[in-house]
């Protein structure tokens, strides 16, 4: 057990150190390892071996694989980036917003050089005039960020978060309109990896803004949600030091008709779980809901149907050998539509399914494909 302790004391050192530059250790001590449900694989999935214990990505052990580096360097643009500067442009709500005073400087905090400066062109990065040597410009200017070549390799966790992988993500949701900051706005972000159970959230303060300081790291999911205003989806990297995610948030009232619903930009009538309570939408039901040869189950419409087009139906089990219970979305009408059960003879082998979800007459549909071998 002292040995254990001295272990645990001395990765902990390493720890601190590496929050200026990396370590060096064996990024993949064992390929066979799962990190998240997945095999560890230079595409995001890593661990690192210290003292001859290994710790790999996804698992609380007190240690981040990622900030220990190999003798190895490597130039993946969507692992080597470092943020320079937050933006200030539309509502001035970031505090100190110059992290690093030029693209040099930035890129040597995780040891690499500088091959570029990006900047924040409404929610794209594109590329900037502003060179790697030049000081980072204060004042009324765009969010900045270096991208970085020659960077040791590290064990990356980005498809598999880390929950000792830590930094600080902050942003604005804001009318998409007026451009004034959405108050008490709440945005969720969960690990775009559906084996990894990384989440967290925060809502916004009186000027739209929030800040988070001890986020995880790697790819994550996000939706902004606020009464009022259609839900704000998307996906982004977190990368270690600082990072800045914001929504442009589109009102929309939730319609009479259909209840429980507001109108996208195509112009479909959206499930909003949202408009709980609005214009007399009852949208969080609970059905109960009879299966063949199995007991009962209770769902909830509004779990399934969120963000599905208004009317369209979900199957959530068979009734019988020739018909399946679905749910109308929005009204929550629990419906018998008859879909006889599929029977496959013989001994089946490398079976292959595949849902595409389409729209037909106005309705949302699957589309099953399914592909296999028979005697």
């Amino acid at each position: 057990m002292m040995v254990s302790r001295y272990l645990y004391l001395f990765v902990f050192i390493l720890g601190i150190i590496s929050a200026v530059s990396f370590v060096s250790g064996q990024i993949t001590c064992n390929p066979d390892l799962e990190a998240c449900g997945t095999p560890i694989t230079n595409a995001g999935y890593g661990a690192v071996q210290l003292c001859e214990n290994c710790f790999i990505c996804g698992l609380q052990d007190g240690v981040c694989p990622e900030d220990f580096a190999s003798n190895e360097t490597e130039t993946i643009i969507n692992r080597t980036i470092v943020l320079m500067r937050t933006d200030n442009t539309r509502i001035n709500v970031y505090n100190e917003p110059v992290i690093y005073n030029s693209g040099n400087l930035a890129c040597a905090e995780i040891s690499g050089d500088c091959q570029e400066i990006e900047e924040l062109d409404g929610n794209n990065w594109v590329s900037s005039s502003v060179t790697c040597s030049n000081p980072t410009p204060t004042g009324e200017y765009t969010a900045l960020r270096a991208v970085c070549q020659n960077v040791p390799k590290t064990a990356g966790c980005y498809n598999c978060p880390d929950p000792d992988c830590r930094t600080t993500v902050r942003g604005v949701l804001f009318n998409n309109v007026s451009g004034e900051g959405v108050a008490t706005a709440l945005i969720v972000f969960r690990a775009s990896n559906p084996n990894s159970n990384q989440e967290f959230q925060v809502q916004t303060d009186a000027e739209g803004a929030y800040q988070i300081t001890d986020a995880a790291r790697g790819y994550f999911n996000y939706t902004c949600l606020k009464a009022h205003y259609e839900p704000y989806e998307g996906q982004t990297l977190l990368i270690r030091n600082e990072n800045i995610v914001d929504c442009p948030m589109r009102p929309a009232a939730c319609k009479e008709d259909p209840q429980c619903s507001m109108e996208s930009v195509a112009g479909q009538d959206i499930c909003r779980s949202i408009c709980e309570g609005e214009s007399g939408c009852v949208f969080d039901q609970e059905i109960e809901v009879e299966r063949m040869d199995q007991d009962n189950i209770t769902v909830n419409a509004s779990t399934l149907c969120d963000g599905r087009v208004a009317g369209s139906r979900i199957t959530v089990a068979r009734h019988n050998e020739t018909h399946v219970t679905t749910i109308q979305c929005c009204t929550g009408i629990k419906t018998f539509v008859e879909r006889p059960q599929l029977q496959i003879s013989g001994n089946v082998s490398d079976l292959i399914t595949r849902d595409y979800v389409r729209i037909l007459d106005d309705d949302q549909v699957t589309a099953k494909i399914i592909v296999y071998k028979t005697d």
